[in-house]
């Protein structure tokens, strides 16, 4: 086996240029991530969402952030009384809180393209007065604690219960 011999230049300037693709992406992912700004109009057709079409003066909106597809169809089919926003990304949903007002959040905790956590300190940092609730499979006083200090209104373990959710979310809206 022949080895190409590689100088420590060459080694330099190939990491050098790994890092950079690397830090782009990231830097693209990021820009995507929205900042405080009017809420802009958005189709609808654009959202990763299913959506209760009921019509009510006096609905609330609910908006369901979970990376189980699961979990938010299974929320929509529950509290299809009111009207309901469902996404798997953090994207998403600021994308659907930008084209309307949200009168309540719920959200997992471990999400892949941000940690719930830091999307609650978004959401508040946006309207500190949207109530959210936290549903997780990982409770643990550390993350039942860390929602509470960063302004979460409910906290639930996964599986809920259908009365659990349907109380958290009256007790939001009070």
């Amino acid at each position: 086996v022949i080895l190409e011999k590689v100088t420590s230049n060459e080694m330099a300037s190939t990491l050098v240029s790994l890092m950079q693709k690397a830090f782009n992406k990231i830097e693209d992912i990021y820009e995507n991530i929205p900042t405080v700004q009017e809420p802009k109009q958005l189709n609808a057709t654009h959202l990763d969402q299913k959506e209760n079409q009921e019509p009510s003066l006096t609905k609330k909106t609910i908006l369901i952030v979970d990376d189980d597809v699961h979990i938010v169809d299974y929320l929509q089919e529950i509290l299809k009384s009111y009207g309901t926003h469902g996404t798997t990304t953090v994207k998403k949903a600021f994308e659907v809180i930008r084209a309307q007002a949200c009168d309540v959040i719920i959200t997992d905790i471990h999400m892949p393209d941000m940690d719930g956590f830091e999307f609650i300190r978004r959401i508040r940092s946006i309207d500190p007065r949207i109530p959210i609730i936290i549903i997780t499979g990982f409770s643990n006083d550390q993350n039942k604690n860390e929602a509470l200090k960063i302004g979460a209104d409910g906290f639930l373990e996964k599986p809920f219960k259908r009365d659990d959710i349907n109380a958290a979310i009256e007790q939001c809206l009070k």
